[in-house]
């Protein structure tokens, strides 16, 4: 199939480059004044050897390699064939000697200021000062310009990264750059360097470019955003590029929500820290008011005479025999067991019989005077468990 394809193609248009081989290498290049499509293919006895080919551009050439001495008629198949050059060359060399626009260094073109390209084929054309820009292109003609913008005009009064929006009509192919003041285009146009790759229009394109944007010790040092256009219509237009820096309102909300997120987590914080600080009070209080209760109804208890109950009475709380178990007299002269009084005790402070309160009205227990007690008793028993 391929040899068929080839030889329908020769039939129309192809060279026949008989040769002996005094060098390396056989140069064929490509010279067009339009950006059109180009190939070359190379073939041996009918049989592709060697194809490039590349989409709208106005050169290309192919180093062929061949073995010195030896006789050659190679069929070359050259679109489009407006201008051509095929050569013995004895080394490889820059394509089109950076067209006279640079210097060949290790194969590479490093290009002079202003100039990019493989090949230096490119006149960078530098704005400053300017929003607005026209260019004439002819059809599917790429081109590079470069937009310069000062620090002082990048960012705003609070240090934040504006936003640059380009508008461009009628619509255009575009890639752009962003480049730090005193980067080399020819050097430095790589992806790292990428901001946009896309088709702008005249409703035009915003790009937030700051997480690439790094401050300059010079407040009026100028960046660039270098743009790689490409006319994609059959017609030579006239674009018009407009330019214009825009506040990066995201980026400020972003900044406004930082800042009110961490003042209601503040909040928060303070809320949870109040009311751990109240539930530790809480908890401290309840348990002294139970200590100071146990130590109330210990005291109470206490309080109440020990006695010797008469039998076959029964203490009215478990209904047993008094006189099975020790018991005390209450200050309205009734005995009952002293567990059951102080069970009694943990919930109530007055007399199960008669409800005869044992506080008086200021608080004080009502002195119990048996056989068992003393005034100095009495006064033992307030003082050592805490009765109000």
């Amino acid at each position: 199939m391929i040899i068929l394809t080839f030889l329908n193609i020769c039939s129309i248009s192809c060279i026949l480059y008989s040769f002996t081989a005094k060098h390396q290498y056989v140069l064929i290049e490509i010279f067009s004044e339009a950006w059109t499509f180009m190939k070359i293919e190379v073939a041996e006895e009918y049989v592709i050897q060697s194809s490039l080919q590349k989409n709208y551009t106005q050169y290309l050439q192919m180093y062929y390699q061949v073995e010195q001495g030896k006789q050659y008629d190679l069929d070359i198949y050259i679109q489009p064939e407006d201008t051509y050059k095929i050569n013995q060359v004895e080394k490889r060399d820059c394509p089109n000697n950076c067209s006279q626009k640079g210097l060949c260094q290790k194969l590479e073109c490093q290009c002079f200021e202003f100039i990019a390209g493989d090949r230096c084929q490119y006149d960078i054309e530098p704005i400053f000062d300017r929003s607005t820009y026209y260019i004439e292109m002819i059809p599917f003609q790429s081109k590079i310009i470069a937009i310069y913008l000062q620090q002082d005009d990048i960012v705003d009064d609070q240090q934040q990264i504006r936003n640059v929006r380009f508008t461009v009509s009628p619509s255009i192919n575009a890639t752009i750059y962003f480049l730090f003041p005193f980067e080399i285009p020819y050097k430095s146009l790589k992806n790292s360097k990428l901001v946009f790759d896309g088709i702008i229009d005249q409703e035009g394109q915003e790009i937030d470019f700051s997480n690439k944007f790094e401050s300059y010790h010079l407040r009026s040092a100028n960046y660039s955003f270098v743009f790689m256009l490409q006319n994609p219509y059959f017609l030579t237009l006239n674009f018009t590029i407009k330019s214009e820096l825009i506040d990066n309102d995201n980026q400020f909300q972003d900044f406004i929500l930082v800042i009110i997120l961490s003042i209601v987590s503040f909040i928060i914080l303070l809320v949870i820290i109040y009311i751990v600080k109240k539930r530790c009070q809480y908890m401290q209080e309840k348990k002294q008011k139970g200590n100071q209760s146990l130590n109330s109804q210990k005291g109470l208890l206490h309080l109440m005479g020990i006695v010797d109950p008469a039998k076959d009475q029964e203490c009215i709380i478990c209904l047993d025999l008094l006189d099975q178990k020790p018991c005390r007299i209450t200050p309205c002269k009734h005995t009952l067991h002293e567990v059951c009084l102080n069970q009694w005790l943990q919930k109530q402070k007055n007399c199960p019989i008669c409800r005869e309160a044992f506080l008086d009205e200021e608080g004080y227990p009502k002195y119990v005077k048996t056989r068992n007690q003393t005034t100095t008793f009495l006064n033992h028993h307030i003082s050592q468990y805490g009765i109000q």
